[in-house]
């Protein structure tokens, strides 16, 4: 994941904390997008996804995460 922020900070020019709520803000947006199961591969290959996610979002929702966190976690 911080491969990800770091290439939105110097690509995009913005700062870490925009950079890793951007990115919460997509992951947050595929998880409620009903890919749920594809998601949890992704966040399978980023160490730290799931606990990033939870932290960007703030776990907005209640039930963001079901489904999603007990396999990746």
């Amino acid at each position: 994941m911080d491969e990800l922020i770091t290439r939105l900070i110097v690509g995009v020019g913005i700062d870490r904390s925009a950079a890793e709520k951007a990115v919460g803000i997509n992951l947050d947006f595929l998880v409620k997008g009903g890919l749920a199961d594809k998601i949890q591969l992704l966040l399978a290959k980023f160490p730290g996804a799931v606990s990033f996610l939870t932290n960007s979002t703030g776990a907005r929702g209640g039930g963001l995460m079901d489904g999603v966190m007990p396999a990746c976690a």
